[in-house]
């Protein structure tokens, strides 16, 4: 579901879905991107964030809402 390459991550989803927005929040809470989506495969420059751990929120085109974690080295 998540892949990076140098400071842009890849999302993609396996199925019929789609992805409508993906939230990136650090470990704090706070709100770091708010992205929109409307495809299967999603890739997006984060080159703002800095090394530490993060949470990605990911809201399916189905209703479903995925919820990884993430280091950035």
């Amino acid at each position: 579901m998540l892949e990076r390459n140098n400071d842009k991550v890849v999302f993609s989803t396996e199925g019929d879905f789609n992805i409508d927005t993906i939230s990136i929040y650090d470990f704090s809470g706070n709100l770091i991107y708010k992205l929109e989506g409307n495809s299967s495969q999603e890739t997006f420059e984060l080159s703002k964030l800095k090394k530490s751990l993060y949470i990605a929120i990911v809201e399916l085109s189905s209703g479903d809402i995925v919820t990884k974690k993430f280091i950035k080295k």
